[in-house]
């Protein structure tokens, strides 16, 4: 395994190699508008804590600690210590090979558990957006690392009953798109998981950077787009009051004006281009994705998609009512609705596919 690859590499598709988000992306690239960039491998990583393991396994055994207490101590440790050379001459020649030597990166973490059947490690790890100079993107990059180690991300290991030392993470250094203000980003889901509608796409969208959606904290526009025929079903727009935008090496939060705070983040048929471009995650990845993109000079980006992983339920008798006629008695439903959701899980693993935890 090398230590860096392109993200358009297709050998970069391995979650052993990206984990979870970097070789979505990876995949994605090949075939939708992803901005570029580089991956920085698991190999990488395991270079760089190997020496740290010792360290990091007496803390670990350390019984009468909290584990807040433990989890701030690998951090420190962490971020305390030294790039491996070979690594960081590694990505200085990559950079100046893609020309992102002085350009603004997201640096994204992409751990290797993330998209583990049943775990929900997405969005646990650290991003740091808009960074530019070499020393500066080597401390994101022990950032992203330490992430691995947040107290929350260890508290959600143990209960899954997976050893500590066995994660590993990638690091995604992808080309920031820089939205502007005045400009949109967000994110879109290919179905409805909230009202568990399988006819509509969800948008999510405000100004500036799509941080403003992902972190959830302030108010944000909603769509409803009908996936047949694109139209617009329902809107509600939200009083905006901040917008994450990109300054020298880094974001910074920009109060929005008066006039610009209650008005529409996207037009009807920007609305239209993002369901469309959900909509085409979904037919690449053959499952229904939950996407984030952003508008830049008039041209839509995908910066990252995953499959969903919860849809509200769905009543209905369909089926049931052929397969059960006459009444049962609520342990009869309790083992057939398990043993049916098993079965489907099973039959999807079978054919390539995620598990799916709704109902």
């Amino acid at each position: 395994m090398e230590l860096i690859y392109k993200i358009n590499e297709p050998i970069a598709s391995e979650v052993s190699i990206s984990g979870g988000k970097g070789a979505s992306l990876a995949k994605t690239i090949q075939s939708l508008p992803v901005p570029d960039g580089l991956i920085l491998s698991c190999q990488a990583y395991q270079l760089f804590i190997t020496p740290l393991l010792p360290e990091i396994n007496r803390l670990l055994s350390e019984k009468k600690q909290e584990i807040e207490v433990v989890s701030k101590n690998i951090r420190h440790l962490i971020l305390q210590a030294s790039m491996p050379e070979s690594l960081i001459h590694s990505l200085s020649s990559r950079l100046k090979e893609l020309q992102l030597n002085n350009t603004a990166l997201a640096v994204r973490s992409s751990g290797t558990l993330e998209d583990m059947p049943g775990a929900a490690f997405a969005g646990q790890h650290d991003t740091v957006l808009g960074v530019k100079t070499l020393p500066n993107l080597l401390d994101a990059i022990r950032q992203c690392y330490a992430s691995l180690w947040h107290t929350h991300v260890m508290l959600y290991r143990q209960h899954l009953n997976l050893p500590h030392t066995q994660a590993s993470m990638a690091v995604v250094l992808q080309r920031m798109i820089n939205v502007q203000e005045n400009e949109a980003a967000g994110v879109a889901f290919s179905v409805d998981p909230v009202q568990g509608s399988l006819s509509t796409v969800l948008i999510n969208a405000a100004f500036g950077l799509g941080e403003t959606v992902v972190a959830g904290e302030d108010p944000v526009d909603e769509f409803l787009i009908d996936r047949e025929s694109f139209t617009l079903k329902q809107k509600t727009i939200a009083q905006k009051i901040n917008a994450i935008v990109m300054v020298d090496n880094g974001t910074q939060i920009l109060p929005l004006k008066s006039a610009q705070q209650s008005i529409s983040s996207l037009t009807a048929d920007q609305c239209r281009q993002v369901a469309e471009l959900a909509i085409s995650a979904e037919k690449y990845f053959d499952f229904p994705q939950d996407i984030e993109w952003a508008f830049h000079d008039g041209k839509l980006w995908l910066l990252q998609s995953r499959n969903v992983t919860q849809i509200a339920p769905i009543w209905t008798r369909e089926e049931s009512a052929e397969r059960f006629p006459n009444p049962i008695t609520p342990l009869t439903w309790d083992m057939c609705e398990a043993g049916f959701h098993s079965s489907l899980n099973f039959s999807l693993n079978l054919m390539g596919l995620p598990s799916f935890n709704g109902k």
